[in-house]
């Protein structure tokens, strides 16, 4: 399976302050683990509340699509999105292409109880990312 890696830390202050090296290293461990090859690494520093203006996010979304990967690797959900409603539309997106959204750090099953404790996990993200404003 070829996968992306997408590692972002925001403008401001990282709750758990992960770096990116820190993240990339979390991935790639996680890659090699379950037999991934990693056809890019994208690095980004940009809130995550807004996925239309991340230049990196951007191109390797882009580059999914066309099918150049089969999966995406992010640490925690949060680096991917912090917008429970991008989340839905994002991830559906990929459900279309054949495109899996793997997380080394939170795994819930593919289930609708799984996709429900997802959804959950993210509102607690979101409401996260407006208490930090």
């Amino acid at each position: 399976m070829r996968v992306f890696i997408y590692l972002r830390v925001s403008t401001d202050d990282q709750e758990d302050n992960t770096s990116l090296e820190q993240q990339e290293k979390d991935c790639q461990e996680y890659c090699e683990h379950h037999g991934f090859m990693v056809a890019g690494a994208f690095r980004e520093v940009f809130t995550g509340s807004v996925w239309r203006e991340r230049k990196q996010f951007m191109e390797m979304r882009e580059r999914y699509l066309r099918g150049e990967a089969t999966g995406v690797v992010v640490r925690t959900y949060s680096r991917f999105t912090r917008i429970i409603a991008d989340y839905f539309v994002l991830t559906q997106e990929m459900r279309e292409h054949n495109v899996k959204l793997y997380c080394v750090k939170e795994q819930y099953d593919d289930t609708p109880l799984g996709r429900m404790l997802q959804a959950i996990q993210m509102g607690f993200t979101e409401q996260e990312l407006e208490t930090t404003r």
